[in-house]
Formats: C-alpha cells, structure tokens, sequence
C-alpha cells in the first residue's frame, strides 16, 4: 500500500516488468474508509480481497466497522463491497478455488460469562449472495480455520462447554460434521495443519476417548 494524494493508504498493482504504470484499486472507497493492512490475492491471480475499516462515534466512545472488498488486480473494474462486517475482522483467507472468502469476526456479547465470542462466515466471492453464519463460537480464541477444497474446518466451543470440538462444515454452510464425533472429545487444541491434498487434518490436542 502507497499514501495517495487524500493522505489514505490505498492499494496499488504495478507489473513486475515495469510495462505499465501503477494502478490504483481502492479510489473507489468512501472518504470514511481507511484501507486495512491485511490484504489477499486469488489464487488465480486476478483479484484482491482487502478490508477497510470506518471509525464510529457514539455515546460512550468509538469503534471500528469493518467491510470486506473485493476488486480487479488490474483495476479495470471499481472495487465490490462483499461483507458489511460490523465487528472486529479477525481473519480472512480466500477458497483454493477461488470462488468463496471466509472470515472471523469478534463479536461482544454482554449476555454470556464470556463478554466475547468469535464468529465465522463464508461469502462467495463474486457477491451474488450475503455472508453465510458457519459458527458462532462460545469462546473468543478459536483457534483460526482451514479452508479444505469446498470444507472449512476450525475449533469452537460446544454451547455446553466441555473441551472444544474440531469442526468441517461446507462453504455453503450446510454438512456440518464434529470430528471424531462423541467418542474423541478434545481438549485444550493449540494447533491443526491440513495437509498439502487437504484431505486429512493433523492436530495437537489433549484426546480422551469416553
């Protein structure tokens, strides 16, 4: 990211080889937007996904609102808003297709013992539907996801509470499976891999068979 005449941090793509100019992706955002440091590139090289975030005031004080974009990596199109995120944007990592983003929100919650929880959503890519609820943890420490070909795969806390339970769901939300289901309750998960074919996850955990 590079400063712009507006003094906001923007975006930019230029080719390797020096044939063209830079170009700049993000002129198309709100003046109340500030362009966030994390950013994304598919893997088909094409586009980019980033995050702004928009300051709000109010009666006790300010927060951020988060969107997520979505544009052409030779800017010949304006950049998509893709998710009116509202919270505190985690994480976001891009399908290995392509086609699909999924991102982490913290989300506050005064209603829990836990004033905190981590949220997770799937959105396709080309926002021709809104984000999909895929989690909405009872903790705020997921442990991050994997995105597995059409599967996202992450830690949550069960609404009872007991241990963590390591989690694949489809992109679209649906074929939600427990890992392991009842008879491999996991405890205390600081860490899962998938493997290069995604077929398989690798996990450190504290496992006790029922």
């Amino acid at each position: 990211a590079q400063v712009a005449a507006d003094a906001r941090l923007h975006l930019y793509s230029r080719p390797v080889d020096e044939s063209q100019a830079s170009t700049r992706l993000t002129g198309s955002i709100p003046m109340t937007e500030r362009i966030d440091h994390d950013f994304q590139i598919s893997p088909d090289s094409k586009r980019v996904y980033f995050l702004t975030l928009e300051t709000i005031y109010g009666e006790y004080g300010s927060v951020d609102h988060a969107r997520l974009y979505g544009a052409p990596i030779d800017g010949a199109s304006v950049a998509k808003r893709l998710a009116d995120i509202g919270g505190y944007a985690q994480d976001f990592s891009v399908s290995p297709d392509g086609t699909w983003l999924v991102y982490s929100v913290l989300i506050f919650d005064e209603s829990g013992a836990d004033p905190y929880r981590t949220e997770l959503f799937s959105v396709p890519t080309d926002g021709h539907r809104e984000p999909i609820l895929l989690s909405s943890a009872t903790r705020s420490s997921m442990e991050g996801f994997r995105i597995a070909d059409r599967r996202v795969v992450f830690v949550a806390s069960p609404p009872a509470g007991a241990g963590e339970e390591l989690i694949s769901i489809t992109l679209e939300g649906t074929d939600r499976v427990v890992l392991g289901g009842t008879q491999l309750p996991l405890r205390g998960v600081t860490q899962f891999v998938l493997a290069p074919d995604r077929s398989r996850v690798v996990y450190l955990a504290d496992q006790r068979t029922r």
